[in-house]
């Protein structure tokens, strides 16, 4: 086997002995410091049936869950990790305020792992909540403890155990609600409320709570029965119509306060909507 080197890193690759698919299994351990400007990856390029958990020990990671890094991204302090299935649109990188992430990462492969892994983030997104001092991670720090990196083989039970272990680790740290999905629409849709001034969409709402935009998109469509675009476009039209039946403020202002780009854009949207124009709601009121 042919152990990549990387300077400053130390940890274990891992063979699962007897592995046939099924049980959760690592596949290596490794404890490593990513810098800022140089540290970049995205998972979507990595096509094998393996996912990841990466913890951050010290400095701070940056993660982009629909994989376009234009923006700022989401942190990844001390106290938070990040977890995604190879192949998902993730990017993720080390955070130029701090310089520098430090970090564990933990490959696992079987699909009860990859089944769980997946649970996990669509509840919650990519981005989730750890507890370095949890005895399962604690573990992690010490097969990652170097010098460098060896190669180890495992029993099969010896394998799953870690496996099992860090992710029962990330289950009890971020207990789910009742239905998947539900905290990730539920604050996606907050967010776009607080923002229905502003040019917002899916993209930015999918990146404010962690999770990628195709996977909003139909949480969207499951459960509200509506796409994103539309559901946004009925609360600002819902806002509007409030602002016209409670207030003086010009058409204008409330088209902008709404989040439309033009007066023409808002009355046509509203009398789509509402089979009747902004001005005769407002006289007819009178």
């Amino acid at each position: 086997m042919i152990i990549p080197v990387v300077p400053g890193a130390s940890g274990i690759v891992v063979s699962t002995l007897d592995h046939a698919g099924g049980l959760p299994a690592v596949d290596r351990v490794i404890r490593e410091t990513g810098l800022a400007h140089t540290y970049r990856h995205s998972a979507a390029d990595r096509n094998n049936a393996m996912g990841a958990v990466q913890i951050t020990l010290a400095g701070c990671g940056r993660l982009w869950p629909d994989g376009r890094t234009g923006g700022a991204g989401l942190a990844l302090p001390p106290g938070r990790c990040l977890a995604f299935r190879y192949g998902q649109p993730v990017a993720y990188a080390a955070d130029p305020q701090t310089l520098r992430w430090d970090f564990i990462y933990i490959n696992l492969h079987g699909t009860a792992a990859l089944s769980m892994l997946g649970e996990l983030t669509a509840r919650h997104g990519h981005a989730l909540a750890c507890d370095p001092a949890h005895p399962a991670l604690v573990r992690l720090s010490d097969l990652a403890r170097g010098p460098g990196i060896r190669h180890r083989r495992l029993a099969l039970a010896d394998s799953a155990r870690i496996a099992s272990d860090v992710l029962l680790a990330l289950a009890e740290a971020n207990p789910g609600s009742a239905e998947p999905g539900r905290d990730a629409l539920e604050a996606a849709c907050a967010f776009l409320v607080r923002r229905l001034g502003q040019p917002v969409d899916v993209a930015d709402a999918a990146r404010s709570v962690g999770v990628s935009r195709e996977h909003l998109t139909r949480l969207f469509r499951r459960r509200l029965g509506l796409a994103p675009a539309a559901w946004l476009r009925r609360e600002r039209l819902h806002q509007a119509e409030l602002l016209l039946r409670g207030s003086t403020q010009p058409l204008t202002a409330i088209a902008q306060r709404c989040g439309f780009a033009t007066a023409s854009h808002f009355v046509h949207a509203f009398r789509a909507r509402f089979g009747i124009t902004p001005g005769c709601l407002r006289g007819a009121r009178r």
